[in-house]
């Protein structure tokens, strides 16, 4: 009787792969794709945060030179609502005014209501009055923790 030989199988290819390895490769490009997208708009959030903080602290010195309350409280005004409709709905944030613009500030502040009954009523409509009083040392340094405590919590 004769033997033969040992016939050994043909050796396992490396491609294509397995369904895992496809799973696992797609898994993997999902994962890195909306890590990537978070900490971009994680990035982006904190950038917009740090360039509203400088932009105010520019509108304080402006005004500590200038002394004209009513530019300074259009301003910040104007820098809080760009925030908000960056971090909110436009619609949410573009139709409010007066009490309701500082109700809105109030509720986006833990632990708050300097914006509809402290400092931060300069804000709402009163500086639409024309005899608005210029701010004292005091009162200027209170809107200002308050402006910034209000971007820091966004």
């Amino acid at each position: 009787m004769e033997l033969h030989d040992i016939q050994l199988p043909n050796p396992v290819s490396i491609w294509p792969p397995a369904p895992g390895w496809w799973l696992l490769f797609i898994l993997t490009v999902a994962v890195l794709f909306l890590l990537g997208r978070t900490l971009s708009r994680r990035y982006q959030k904190a950038a917009d945060k740090r360039s509203a903080l400088k932009i105010s602290q520019q509108l304080f010195q402006r005004y500590q030179s200038h002394q004209d309350s009513h530019v300074l409280l259009n301003e910040l005004s104007k820098l809080l609502r760009r925030l908000a409709v960056q971090r909110f709905s436009k619609h949410q944030v573009a139709r409010l005014h007066g009490q309701a613009w500082l109700a809105f500030l109030d509720d986006t502040l833990p632990k708050s209501g300097l914006f509809t009954q402290g400092i931060g009523q300069l804000l709402g409509d009163s500086r639409y009055q024309p005899e608005q009083a210029e701010l004292s040392q005091n009162q200027m340094m209170e809107l200002q923790n308050l402006v910034k405590s209000w971007i820091k919590a966004q």
